[in-house]
């Protein structure tokens, strides 16, 4: 019965969340929220679970296996494979929509695009498997104890809130991607900006040591023109500076992602890190010379 299947649902969800939040914490050696959610529920874990026992259930209950472990081969090699397909789609699909890769296994041996991996996959493969045989049956008599309209009804208002949640979390990783974009686009500029003030620099230094052979012919109108550009540039730098603190602020509103997920990757920050190195490395030059 539907209602059953979505009890089983919520339940999958939320330990779903107990898990990534436990092991999560235990590796930054502090509580880590996991989940894009607000709520404790991670969504992967209730597709993937409720996927995942219909299959087991229909390619391994339908085969005459008489050996018990190669049931349980059987059982983990398909949890794997559904386990992954979802992992290395949601990877891809959640890469491609907010430009951030939220999970990375490029550590790991026998890898695939970092999405997914040999070792995560085994691991999926046995929980599937101690669910398939253990935590499925336990849910479904457990609901069939519970079954009573107002459970019903409690779980339509839970799955109310769970869509509010839902929609509120995906206007804010659109704002996300939007402000990350705006980042790259911002650092481009400056990058390039900082590598035409070295260029210019660096055409004044030849040009100085040019013009010592040769004699000063020329040379204060040469030193004017590179001051000009470089004033040019730098009012340019202060405005772009000034885009930089507005975005980051905005990016402060949405930081519970980063703080959720402190590995994620993007591939649309070198230009940032960049910027913000030449520019510690100029402030650092200046104080030096004070």
């Amino acid at each position: 019965m539907w209602h059953e299947w979505a009890f089983i649902f919520l339940c999958y969800g939320v330990m779903g969340w107990i898990w990534e939040t436990m092991y999560v914490s235990i590796e930054n050696k502090k509580f880590v929220n996991r989940g894009f959610l607000r709520s404790p529920f991670i969504p992967i874990y209730a597709f993937a679970g409720i996927t995942m026992m219909p299959t087991i259930q229909w390619f391994a209950g339908g085969m005459e296996i008489e050996s018990v472990y190669l049931f349980a081969m059987t059982v983990v090699l398909i949890a794997s494979v559904v386990a992954t397909l979802w992992e290395y789609t949601v990877s891809y699909l959640m890469e491609k929509a907010f430009e951030t890769r939220w999970w990375d296994y490029s550590d790991f041996r026998f890898h695939l695009n970092g999405r997914i991996a040999l070792g995560p996959s085994i691991f999926w493969g046995v929980f599937g498997m101690v669910f398939f045989l253990y935590i499925q049956p336990f849910l479904m008599n457990y609901y069939e104890r519970i079954m009573d309209p107002t459970v019903i009804r409690f779980m339509i208002i839970l799955y109310i809130l769970l869509v509010v949640d839902a929609a509120y979390t995906i206007s804010e990783l659109i704002q996300l991607r939007g402000i990350i974009t705006r980042f790259h686009e911002v650092s481009e500029i400056l990058a390039k900006q900082l590598a035409l003030i070295q260029e210019g620099q660096q055409d004044l230094k030849t040009m100085m040591a040019y013009r010592r052979m040769r004699g000063f012919k020329d040379l204060e109108e040469f030193v004017d023109l590179v001051r000009q550009k470089k004033n040019m540039l730098k009012h340019e730098q202060e405005r772009k500076f000034e885009e930089y603190s507005v975005t980051l602020q905005k990016a402060k509103k949405i930081q519970r992602f980063y703080k959720k997920y402190p590995k994620a990757l993007t591939n649309k920050l070198p230009y940032v890190f960049y910027v913000i190195r030449k520019r510690k490395d100029n402030g650092n030059h200046r104080s030096s010379k004070e």
